[in-house]
């Protein structure tokens, strides 16, 4: 039996490979100055290999990656087949795509806090079918004004955020007087959720962590555990209406079973996460572009780790990794090492985006019986506008007339059927970010250029 182990990384030197499988060695000290040596790991792994008579190997070129690999003898003990893994897996992913909100907490206040605006949207959409009182914050100062307003029975902030960090902010909290959220609890959220990420967060004053991208059963059952049990409430039985599921086709670069399990094996809410992330892709790219050529390495950093995170929630697996490597480089400032990716990296981005448009352009279908109106950008305009003016004067009537005339407008289903959606459930803040969705995407056209 062979196995290898391969990677995309920075890579090893020639100098640096010798001492890999020492105990406690930290190689290339510069580049990889944020991050652990190799522990014991490596080196316990070449005994055991050694005393199955293996050895472990090592192929590396500095800057392109690694290739650690081995050959084992196996004696076959039985010839039992041990099943088709392929229809396991699938069985696996059947289950997770039928979710079903385990409580209700129609009176249970909470404070979602994260710099990216599709994680806040997404952990949003998630949680919809449990009536949670869900407010949310872009920053850690924002986190502390809302804290001093109103007690939330808990409050899930993210770690990474740039000016000041999740533990930054916590600290800040803790010293605030005559606050309210005093006892709150805190549930750190963060995409390293690395061996001794729980503790670490322990010892800096949270009470628990979630592991990005979050996924809906596991957000439930963090907060079944730290909301006062006289919240929580059995699920209201919902009637099912029969209605033909919507079939987004197969996406280069996704993996869709991922893609949906981080939607809640809800398609449209995978929609709704394709579309989201195809708002920030503009600003996120030029930004990068930017920083890259400003040698700004930690801002680098940040955004890196923000396509990182938002490109798992929708199954781009891929290129979060790649994003993830890009983040590490910027981290420990090897700038020769993003100068070396950032190519690769970018081009990969807009790859993935130009799929991601092809794939929703083709889904903005008119309705059957229904005959869509032409719509110019300057139109779109003064209709936004003119929704945000009854929206201010909680016009209710004129927002309902808005929306029904945007039905019949030659624009994006799914902006349509959540800005109805928000105004039957009396949403208007879900009103609002919709119309700012229309706005970006009347702004900014579909991703067409390619990285030279």
């Amino acid at each position: 039996m062979d196995v290898a182990i391969v990677d995309t990384g920075i890579g090893i030197k020639k100098e640096d490979q010798k001492k890999l499988f020492d105990t406690f060695q930290r190689v290339d000290v510069q580049a990889n100055k944020g991050i652990e040596g190799s522990g014991l790991g490596l080196a316990l792994s070449k005994q055991l290999l050694e005393l199955m008579d293996s050895r472990l190997l090592l192929d590396s070129e500095y800057g392109r990656g690694s290739a650690f690999y081995f050959g084992l003898v196996q004696r076959i003990v039985d010839e039992a087949p041990i099943g088709d893994y392929s229809v396991i897996h699938e069985r696996s992913q059947q289950d997770a795509s039928h979710y079903q909100e385990s409580f209700q907490a129609p009176d249970a206040k909470i404070l979602i806090v994260d710099d990216t605006h599709m994680n806040l949207e997404v952990c949003k959409g998630l949680l919809k079918k449990t009536r949670i009182q869900i407010d949310t914050a872009d920053s850690g100062m924002e986190c502390l004004n809302m804290v001093m307003k109103k007690q939330y029975h808990i409050i899930f902030l993210d770690h990474k955020m740039p000016n000041m960090d999740g533990v930054e902010c916590l600290k800040h909290m803790r010293e605030l007087e005559n606050n309210p959220n005093e006892d709150t609890k805190i549930i750190a959220l963060t995409a390293n959720a690395v061996s001794g990420a729980r503790e670490f967060y322990l010892a800096n004053g949270f009470d628990d962590y979630l592991a990005k991208p979050i996924q809906g059963d596991k957000l439930e059952l963090v907060l079944s555990q730290y909301l006062p049990p006289q919240f929580l409430k059995v699920p209201e039985e919902e009637s099912v209406d029969y209605v033909e599921e919507l079939c987004i086709p197969p996406i280069d670069g996704i993996v869709e079973d991922d893609a949906m399990r981080y939607a809640g094996g809800d398609p449209e809410e995978y929609l709704h996460n394709l579309r989201l992330y195809l708002n920030e892709y503009e600003e996120k790219k030029k930004k990068l572009q930017e920083f890259y050529e400003n040698s700004d390495m930690e801002n680098y950093q940040i955004l890196a780790h923000a396509v990182k995170s938002t490109s798992r929630l929708i199954g781009a697996n891929e290129l979060s990794e790649l994003a993830r490597m890009m983040e590490e480089a910027a981290a420990s400032r090897d700038v020769s090492c993003v100068q070396v990716g950032h190519a690769q990296f970018m081009e990969n981005y807009i790859q993935q985006c130009n799929n991601i448009s092809e794939v929703v352009s083709m889904l903005t279908t008119e309705e059957p019986g229904v005959q869509m109106q032409p719509v110019s950008a300057e139109e779109l305009h003064t209709f936004c506008g003119a929704l945000r003016d009854s929206l201010a004067e909680f016009d209710m009537e004129a927002i309902q007339n808005h929306v029904t005339q945007l039905q019949s407008m030659d624009v994006l289903m799914g902006i349509k059927e959540s800005m109805q959606e928000a105004v039957d459930n009396f949403d208007y803040d879900r009103v609002g970010e919709q119309i700012d969705c229309l706005e970006q995407m009347i702004n900014v056209p579909a991703p067409t250029e390619q990285a030279s």
